[in-house]
């Protein structure tokens, strides 16, 4: 990797990717401090809903698939989908299985699920709420062609910075706690739209987003982003970080 002059006192221990900002930060050989940025180690699934609920996000329907079924009657078991959890570790679209209630009930009745909540347009769209540090900003992914819209994504965008949002209805203010939780000093969280409820219910949280490609460099270029993460990434170590 090639590394800028800069003065970054702080290397990348990345496993998983590399991302545009990478070359602002110091060489491994060169500092004893490495931000373990690794997106294939995340917590499982059923933490990442509970740790976001505790923290006041408003999440996607889940139980096991045995404890949403019992909430269903009759005909719901067959029109009812749910997105089954085959492997709680993985993210960014794997390990997980969109189903009738019926079918998941018979196959893999013990399994953590959450309810599907299908697109009005038909379209697989998801929003991603992303930390930089202390900058957050709002992203729109789209797939024509696949039920999940990080797969095959036909459109990624960054939409706009989070900066005044009163009554916004995401979770801003949610997000610096788990950020200190998990000390992570970049941080997504991702939602789907509820038709029924109409609101965004969060369905999946990342330690180590992917940045590059989204039209995010426009709104913060490699340099200032690696300077949000290092600011981050001490004052989560010193405790002071809000």
């Amino acid at each position: 990797m090639q590394m800028s002059d800069c003065k970054s006192k702080l290397a990348i221990s990345s496993g998983g990717y590399v991302d545009y900002y990478d070359h602002h930060f110091c060489s491994r050989i060169n500092t004893n401090e490495h931000w373990k940025r690794n997106n294939r180690m995340f917590p499982a699934r059923a933490e990442c809903f509970s740790s976001m609920q505790s923290a006041g996000v408003i999440t996607a329907e889940y139980d096991t698939v045995k404890g949403m079924c019992d909430r269903l009657v009759g005909e719901e078991l067959d029109e009812r989908k749910l997105v089954v959890y085959t492997d709680e570790l993985s993210h960014q679209g794997f390990g997980k299985e969109l189903m009738t209630a019926r079918d998941a009930l018979k196959s893999n009745p013990h399994l953590l699920c959450s309810a599907y909540y299908a697109p009005s347009s038909g379209v697989a769209i998801s929003l991603r709420e992303l930390a930089v540090g202390n900058r957050m900003f709002l992203m729109k992914f789209t797939s024509d062609n696949d039920w999940r819209s990080n797969v095959n994504t036909t459109d990624a965008q960054t939409l706009l910075e989070i900066t005044e949002c009163p009554n916004h209805g995401w979770a801003v203010s949610k997000i610096p706690a788990l950020m200190r939780k998990y000390r992570s000093p970049i941080f997504a969280i991702d939602y789907v739209y509820d038709n029924v409820a109409c609101i965004n219910r969060a369905c999946d949280m990342n330690l180590a987003p992917g940045m590059r490609g989204c039209g995010l460099e426009e709104m913060l270029p490699a340099r200032e982003a690696a300077a949000c993460i290092e600011e981050a990434y001490w004052r989560l170590k010193s405790g002071s970080f809000c």
